[in-house]
């Protein structure tokens, strides 16, 4: 259709006793790339540069460098960004010529403004001298043929010390009577697999561990194979 922005949809396998494969599989049309959320830490006054590498215990810094984004794609490409001006609720965003290293605002409140691909590791944020951090601007990968990732990254900037909570995917799939069912091939939220969540504080996003609230009821869990000496029984398991 006109508006096709990428689709997938489940399929099984059927025996010829009429018997469907009882775990369908997932056929993808055009996946969307993916944007990568970003974080830095600055005082006020400061400027930072949101692809450096990070250098602990200093500010300016990354915590999370910016990175370009991926598409899944085979002979797919990232055509652009779109950045949510909107989003920019404190300090100034430019864009920096990596030969002359002139600089040109991004004006906050302007709209979509769209990027080159190869300009997003060289955007740099100025924290004015009124800074007070929980800045969190929005952007979007948007591929070759014109799909975008449903789930915008985010470049959360913020004063020294700020420590940001973790985010966890909600996942869910449907599970048959004595059939085991790998948690880590559930599809979640953000469009992939596995149960799992993200940490803006941290290099690559990745939570230091999860905790288990509750055990699900009509069901068992197991880490790794199922076996007795496998199985889950506290929920306080992390």
């Amino acid at each position: 259709t006109p508006d096709f922005n990428g689709s997938s949809f489940t399929y099984s396998a059927i025996d010829n006793d009429g018997n469907p494969d009882k775990t369908p599989a997932t056929y993808t049309l055009n996946s969307p790339p993916e944007t990568d959320d970003a974080s830095g830490e600055l005082n006020p006054g400061d400027m930072l540069k949101l692809s450096l590498a990070p250098n602990p215990g200093n500010a300016p810094n990354t915590i999370d460098p910016l990175e370009n984004g991926r598409d899944p794609d085979v002979g797919g490409s990232i055509l652009r960004y779109e950045i949510d001006t909107t989003t920019i609720t404190e300090g100034q965003l430019f864009i920096v010529n990596p030969t002359t290293g002139v600089r040109t605002e991004i004006p906050a409140n302007t709209g979509t403004v769209n990027l080159a691909p190869n300009d997003l590791v060289n955007l740099e944020f100025d924290a004015d001298g009124a800074f007070n951090g929980g800045v969190e601007i929005k952007y979007v990968a948007v591929d070759n043929y014109g799909v975008k990732d449903a789930t915008p990254g985010t470049i959360y900037l913020n004063l020294p010390g700020v420590n940001l909570p973790p985010d966890t995917y909600n996942a869910g799939d449907t599970a048959f009577p004595g059939v085991p069912l790998a948690i880590n091939n559930i599809p979640n939220s953000v469009g992939s697999k596995g149960a799992g969540g993200t940490d803006p504080d941290t290099i690559g996003n990745l939570p230091v561990s999860y905790k288990l609230n509750n055990l699900p009821a009509g069901g068992k869990l197991y880490l790794g194979e199922v076996n007795p000496l496998n199985e889950v029984t506290t929920a306080t398991i992390a």
